[in-house]
């Protein structure tokens, strides 16, 4: 919840998963204090970031995707478009070399239930060769692999390990928030399970279209006890196609 106006009996806030595509994209709606007239103010599609005036009558709202770069608009509560501030220009960016990751949406280990992640390639693959996998997890209920579905030039080492010769893959998997109730609870009491059959089940089905060889696959992560240490915990699996 970003403001509430008494006057209005109007509730601002954002939200996640209602609008078509990623359901990780927040944007910014209002709604009455009756629960009536629920009204979408960003309706571009992208993760939404807001800077509400301090009359809250109008608001910066930059958007972007993990591929796209950011834009800034200038909007009013009302929903009206005042005019576009901003449009990121990444052509240094790509001059160097910069490769944007590439959003895909597979299926969950139960083969029904979609789930999202980005996948870095090297800058140049040889079409003749298949590439082992490096997956980076962070699962779990209080958040995700992923991170930020916001544009950013940097995602931690992921593009950078593609570079040496690897396909990386961070998958949403299953029980992570901004999803639905019945999504968030699908790990509960079970959080062992770790999100290890989505995290199988995406890169099987990535393999269909990407260079992936399936038998050779690395895991890696940041756990909580590793991070007071400053260390990664890493594991390796191996997967029969």
């Amino acid at each position: 919840m970003l403001r509430i106006d008494e006057k209005e009996r109007s509730i601002y806030f954002t939200g996640h998963g209602r609008e078509k595509g990623n359901p990780y994209f927040a944007y910014f709606y209002k709604i009455g204090f009756d629960g009536k007239g629920l009204t979408l103010l960003t309706p571009e599609t992208g993760n939404h970031s807001i800077y509400l005036s301090p009359s809250g009558d109008y608001f910066v709202d930059v958007y972007s995707q993990p591929d796209v770069p950011p834009v800034a608009d200038f909007r009013n509560t009302k929903g009206a478009l005042i005019t576009r501030l901003e449009k990121a220009d990444i052509s240094r960016l790509q001059a160097k070399g910069w490769k944007a990751p590439t959003p895909v949406t597979v299926k969950a280990a139960d083969g029904k239930t979609d789930i999202y992640g980005l996948v870095f390639t090297p800058t140049k693959t040889d079409p003749s060769k298949k590439y082992p996998v490096i997956d980076y997890i962070y699962p779990g209920p209080q958040g995700g692999s992923v991170g930020s579905w916001s544009f950013s030039p940097s995602r931690g080492d992921n593009q950078a390990l593609a570079e040496l010769g690897f396909v990386v893959v961070a998958i949403e998997g299953t029980s992570n928030p901004y999803r639905s109730k019945s999504f968030h609870d699908m790990s509960y009491g079970n959080m062992a399970e770790n999100t290890l059959p989505d995290q199988i089940a995406a890169i099987r089905q990535l393999s269909k279209t990407y260079p992936i060889d399936t038998t050779k696959v690395g895991i890696w992560g940041i756990a909580a006890e590793a991070l007071l240490q400053r260390q990664p915990y890493c594991a390796t699996l191996t997967f029969l196609k």
